[in-house]
């Protein structure tokens, strides 16, 4: 019992002399409302300073985040807004899932939040020529829709620029239409003005399925050497999505994710 609380003493004191390495920088939020009718994700709204914009190149790149206080426990968040947008409005957004310990501080908290500069490579869809992708489906499920809203909405040689000569499908799963983050976006904007081909999988609602078994129902890549896939999600879903792209006859490297 006593070596038990060693140990949690000890890993305790790795995450405080970790933080305390870490550059934290103040957000404000100044906007914080239910990203869907249903659940307890919440879209945020935050102001930085124009050198956290400067950090943030590439869609698909995310945060470390905490309540203010040293010790705190951290969230990693992908960032939901496009870098050009946040440049242009020094601001940026994220999707927060309340229920987790650092994710609920963060929600509790009094308006004011720390944060890293963004962190990561992003998607590096940059890496494939636009004449070499005809083809991009996006796979998602839950708050991993966040990073894909950058991607999708980038305007920078980081973005996807589905308004383009080029295919784009979505397969978003979600517990239930009523849990349905950005609604007015994905069958608004994204389906109508940009043509990305927007599937909503719901495992709780309908035929109450997977992302990976609905999409083992499609028709398929049309052209698996100028396809890519963009795959934001949970080990088990990751995989059986990969697996099912290499059977469809689609490279490794053009099955990209941003970490």
């Amino acid at each position: 019992m006593a070596m038990s609380r060693v140990f949690r003493a000890r890993r305790t004191t790795l995450r405080v002399r970790a933080q305390s390495q870490t550059q934290w920088k103040e957000a404000v939020i100044t906007h914080k409302a239910p990203a869907a009718k249903k659940g307890s994700v919440q879209a945020l709204k935050l102001r930085v300073e124009p050198s956290w914009c400067e950090a943030y190149r590439a869609a698909g790149q995310y945060v470390q985040a905490r309540a203010t206080g040293e010790g705190n426990p951290i969230a990693y968040l992908a960032v939901a807004s496009p870098p050009s947008l946040s440049k242009s409005t020094s601001a940026f957004e994220l999707l927060v899932k309340g229920g987790g310990e650092a994710a609920d501080a963060i929600l509790e908290g009094n308006g004011v939040i720390e944060v890293t500069d963004p962190l990561g490579k992003g998607f590096r869809l940059e890496m494939l020529e636009p004449e070499d992708v005809e083809e991009v489906i996006l796979f998602c499920t839950g708050t991993g829709l966040a990073p894909i809203r950058s991607l999708v909405e980038e305007q920078g040689p980081t973005g996807l620029h589905p308004e383009q000569k080029r295919r784009v499908q979505l397969w978003y799963g979600v517990q239930s239409e009523k849990h349905l983050p950005y609604e007015e976006l994905l069958l608004g904007s994204w389906a109508k003005d940009l043509g990305v081909d927007v599937n909503l999988v719901y495992s709780q609602q309908g035929d109450q399925e997977y992302v990976q078994q609905a999409f083992r129902k499609a028709k398929g890549l049309e052209n698996p050497a100028k396809a890519c896939a963009v795959i934001v999600g949970q080990k088990d879903m990751t995989m059986d999505i990969k697996s099912m792209l290499a059977e469809q006859g689609l490279s490794d490297d053009r099955m990209l994710s941003n970490f």
